[in-house]
């Protein structure tokens, strides 16, 4: 039995070299994944190109949306403190999962639970939606401005 081994040389180019899968280079080639994994192996192969990972993800390792989304999460985690999601949650009328991406600032928020949020705390609504950095140098303006009325 004669063995064509001339696809492997390309395979492993392509495997070094392209973001294909195992999968897709075996595909390409008339190999089995497990062909293509055998060959990586044996001629101990470093993959360039990072295995991109798919599936869900842990909610803390989530990206936060935008700082809007985390200033209003930080409000939730000040409405939370020293209670359970649970406690939190029915409050707000969401379930425990809802409260914690909220808290996160991994929710894509609606009005209404704007709305609740903001009653719940006693803040107006645009309060409610100022991202953490602004609202940090508001308060520094706001208290620069008390000082300065003590002064005269």
């Amino acid at each position: 039995m004669v063995h064509n081994l001339s696809w492997q040389e390309p395979a492993l180019q392509d495997l070094q070299n392209s973001g294909m899968s195992y999968a897709e280079v075996g595909k390409m080639y008339g190999r089995s994944r497990a062909t293509i994994i055998k060959l990586a192996r044996l001629h101990e192969l470093i993959r360039r190109v990072p295995i991109s990972r798919t599936g869900l993800q842990r909610d803390a390792d989530k990206a936060v949306i935008s700082s809007y989304h985390r200033g209003v999460g930080l409000k939730v985690a000040l409405l939370r403190k020293g209670r359970t999601y649970s406690e939190i949650a029915e409050e707000l009328g969401v379930n425990r999962y809802v409260a914690r991406t909220m808290e996160l600032g991994v929710h894509e928020f609606t009005l209404s639970e704007l709305m609740v949020l903001s009653e719940r705390l006693g803040m107006g609504f645009d309060q409610m939606v100022i991202p953490p950095q602004l609202a940090l140098s508001l308060a520094k303006q706001t208290m620069a401005t008390a000082e300065q009325r003590l002064l005269t």
